[in-house]
């Protein structure tokens, strides 16, 4: 069954809001593009050789969010919601910490760590008691008949995670049995895995992700729920599934992690996904070096990923472009859903990495946005000065059919009878898209935290959900809708004013100087 269409979303109408910058916080930019329909006279463009709606690069202002300034907003915007979500997010995270040595208190770790925390889990339960409609339909989408066993990564993986949101959802023992089920029949019998140089890695990554926030949702929300449950799946994902990805960014893609990552990423929906599965397991399992390897490969894949309309890579592109737009909008939106769902994780650890290349992932959001909805209404004049659908490419010399080369970002056409040799190159300078879907990979995330907190206007993304009013999961991305869709006006915008914008932040200690010796720093010659 499809997710229903004519679900009301007045969550998306949230607005800009006082960020008292003038008194107490510190204004940074985003940067969005914002779009005009081709044929308005007043806003079309010539642009080179073609006709095209025009585009604008907004700068919208937004906060700075230290992780002191985050925690105290969720903790004031906590303190003002219904009883019933702080004690039951009290409740989860204690749960949580009696299960870990020593409490977690070494890890520094916030439980549960997914990007679904525990305040979010305790206003889902807040909403669905008060029959909420988007969570109702949300839930119900859910809850339609689920597959059995199919394989890793299209069903049982994703099947995990989906069992655990339903059992959180609903307290019906059987989804979280399933869960578990699904988890530990792989984690006791899977002793190796796919290809290393081929989609090994990947595949890891997609299963690793759902799985380790399934077993992340089930510590903290099901009674059933044993230490040994997660050595297991530890000890399979450390033997077995880590080395894969390990191997991908150290031997396969070693220019990563040592500044070239604007060199490297191509691809990009690869190191992104293996970042937010390394960010998942880190938090699961307090590791604090796998959750850093994962951080420091998030920031390489956003600068390098998104690396498009900005200084030296400028020329003839836009911000919001991946590396992957051309090869097709469909593995973009992997990308992208991965990298939103990683920040959501660091968000949940007080930490914001959603500004990282000043916001990118908005303008993402919103330019791949632009180009579904256009899409979805057959409207090709609504796509940005220089882009055209895939259908209106010119045919290929006869005998030969174009393919896309990803390093020189061009098409050029080859014979079909698979001789070498190229019969040409396309030279019309238009950026022809194919692979146009609407995903669940990351929307509902991105928009609760760039408009629901943060304030911006990102109205794209917004006609986009109001089409797609609820998500599903699909692979390691999903269900958006059922844990975050307009939380932010409870967890966030409830916190924001004076008393937690003003308040000073703490001072870092400064290392104590013996009486009479000098703290200048030594001359070096």
């Amino acid at each position: 069954m499809l997710p229903p269409k004519d679900v009301p979303r007045p969550d998306l109408d949230a607005g800009k809001y006082d960020w008292h910058f003038k008194k107490c916080s510190t204004p940074r930019v985003a940067e969005v593009p914002v779009f005009y329909r081709s044929g308005d006279r007043a806003t079309t463009v010539r642009a080179g050789p073609y006709w095209g709606g025009a585009v604008k690069i907004e700068r919208q202002q937004v906060p700075e969010l230290t992780p002191a300034l985050i925690r105290r907003i969720k903790q004031a915007a906590l303190a003002a919601a219904p009883a019933a979500v702080p004690a039951g997010a009290r409740a989860l995270r204690d749960t949580v910490d009696a299960l870990r040595p020593d409490g977690g208190k070494s890890s520094g770790f916030i439980h549960p760590g997914g990007y679904a925390g525990a305040e979010e889990l305790a206003l889902l339960r807040e909403r669905l008691e008060g029959g909420a409609p988007l969570q109702a339909a949300a839930k119900e989408s859910l809850l339609t008949p689920m597959c059995a066993h199919y394989a890793f990564v299209e069903m049982d993986a994703s099947m995990a995670y989906r069992n655990a949101v339903a059992y959180a959802a609903t307290g019906d023992e059987r989804y979280a049995s399933q869960a578990m089920d699904s988890v530990m029949a792989w984690a006791r019998t899977n002793k190796a895995f796919g290809i290393e140089e081929r989609n090994g890695p990947l595949e890891v990554a997609w299963g690793c992700s759902a799985m380790a926030r399934a077993m992340d949702l089930l510590r903290a929300t099901w009674p059933g729920f044993r230490q040994e449950h997660l050595s297991t799946f530890m000890s399979w994902v450390r033997t077995v599934l880590m080395p894969q990805m390990d191997y991908y960014v150290d031997v396969l893609n070693p220019g990563l992690l040592e500044g070239r990552a604007k060199e490297t990423v191509w691809y990009g929906n690869w190191p992104a996904t293996m970042s937010d599965a390394m960010m998942a397991v880190g938090v699961l399992s307090d590791d604090r070096p796998r959750y850093e390897r994962g951080l420091a490969l998030y920031r390489a894949t956003v600068e390098g990923y998104l690396r498009w309309g900005r200084g030296r890579y400028a020329k003839g592109r836009m911000i919001g472009e991946t590396t992957e737009t051309l090869r097709d909008v469909y593995h973009t939106l992997f990308g992208l859903g991965s990298l939103i769902q990683a920040a959501e994780t660091a968000w949940g650890q007080d930490t914001d990495v959603y500004s990282e290349q000043r916001y990118a992932l908005a303008a993402a959001m919103e330019l791949h946005a632009r180009i579904i909805n256009a899409y979805e209404s057959s409207d090709e004049g609504a796509l940005p000065s220089g882009f055209r659908f895939f259908e209106s490419m010119p045919q290929a010399p006869e005998g030969c059919a174009w393919s896309w080369d990803m390093y020189s970002q061009s098409w050029s056409s080859h014979p079909k009878s698979g001789h070498s040799g190229k019969c040409g190159a396309l030279k019309d300078k238009y950026k022809y898209l194919l692979g146009i879907k609407y995903l669940p990979n990351g929307f509902e995330i991105g928009y609760n935290h760039f408009v629901g907190r943060l304030g911006m206007k990102m109205p794209e993304t917004a006609a986009l959900l109001r089409q797609h009013p609820v998500d599903w999961f699909a692979f390691c991305w999903g269900l958006g809708t059922l844990t975050h869709a307009g939380t932010a006006e409870q967890l966030w915008r409830a916190g924001v004013g004076p008393a937690t914008l003003c308040a000073k932040e703490p001072r870092k200690p400064q290392p104590k100087v013996k009486k009479g010796s000098s703290n200048k720093r030594p001359f070096v010659s």
